[in-house]
């Protein structure tokens, strides 16, 4: 496995440099800016903070959140960062510390169509073979390009490189869940080397007809907000908030149906990262394939 000179895989430099990156980013620009001046100075970015430092008081967390999502996608479409609504009432800082606990983030995504036509220097839209499937009609999802606009819990977790079948997303905060479906209710199963804890090897008929379900209940969200992100979702929210996505070796499972029983995978980094689309059986236990489920709040 090629090491990079810090004696780790690129992969994992990348992980935790996008995680360093977004702590200190925070949701709003004056904190970021007072904990980057902080961290240039030789202290602590993330000690508490003084009455006269530039945190907002009161609600203003809100604020932060929306300012947050707007600079993001300002990087890509000023018409983009202008749909940003505010968040949804029912967020409250105990749910929203609950989804952080399990490694889950507020992104906003807009309207937007994400079709074989649409261009930006930065944005790394799936590869031909997924828009030359739209139009043979084997992609069965309604709007496959189609975003929906609103705001949505997404997975940040760090990805993993595949090995042999045992590996596991470091530090999953999901380990003890998919253990406890794995092996004391069983009612997902394994390959010889999945270890009990592992996203990997769980079909998407697993995810869809029980895992999901369970994953709501541990966010306080219902079932019929929690599903396997489309294509074009999973790449948007790669593109726009967590690039590490298309960065390990690793498939995703995809909500869109392609042809018979098949569903729509991507992400693997050595065959295109954030633009490569395939697809598996939904009965199919991939030892290299996982899930980012993601969470809607949209009307």
């Amino acid at each position: 496995m090629k090491l990079d000179m810090a004696g780790r895989t690129p992969g994992e430099v990348l992980g935790v440099q996008h995680d360093m990156l977004e702590r200190l980013s925070g949701n709003d620009g004056a904190l970021w800016l007072e904990r980057y001046k902080r961290l240039h100075r030789g202290e602590n970015p993330f000690a508490e903070l003084t009455d006269e430092s530039p945190v907002p008081a009161d609600d203003a967390w809100k604020t932060e959140i929306v300012a947050y999502a707007k600079r993001k996608l300002k990087n890509f479409s000023r018409a983009w960062s202008e749909q940003v609504t505010a968040i949804p009432d029912n967020w409250t800082p105990e749910f929203l510390a609950n989804a952080a606990k399990f490694g889950y983030k507020p992104v906003f995504i807009p309207d937007a169509d994400i079709n074989e036509t649409f261009w930006h220097p930065k944005y790394i839209k799936p590869e031909n073979w997924f828009y030359n499937n739209i139009r043979n009609g084997n992609i069965k999802t309604e709007n496959p390009t189609r975003l929906r606009k609103g705001w949505y819990l997404a997975d940040s977790s760090r990805g993993v490189d595949y090995t042999d079948g045992s590996q596991i997303l470091p530090d999953d905060p999901w380990a003890s869940l998919i253990t406890k479906l794995r092996v004391e209710l069983q009612v997902v199963g394994r390959n010889e080397k999945t270890p009990d804890g592992s996203r990997f090897a769980i079909t998407w008929d697993e995810w869809n007809d029980c895992v999901l379900a369970q994953w709501a209940s541990m966010l306080s969200v219902t079932r019929a907000q929690t599903n396997l992100p489309t294509t074009i979702e999973w790449n948007f929210i790669g593109n726009i908030y967590f690039p590490h996505y298309g960065a390990f070796n690793m498939w995703v499972w995809f909500a869109d149906h392609f042809v018979d029983s098949r569903r729509l995978v991507g992400g693997r980094r050595d065959d295109g990262g954030l633009a490569i689309v395939g697809y598996y059986w939904s009965s199919g236990r991939g030892v290299d394939v996982a899930a980012r489920p993601l969470v809607s709040f949209v009307s």
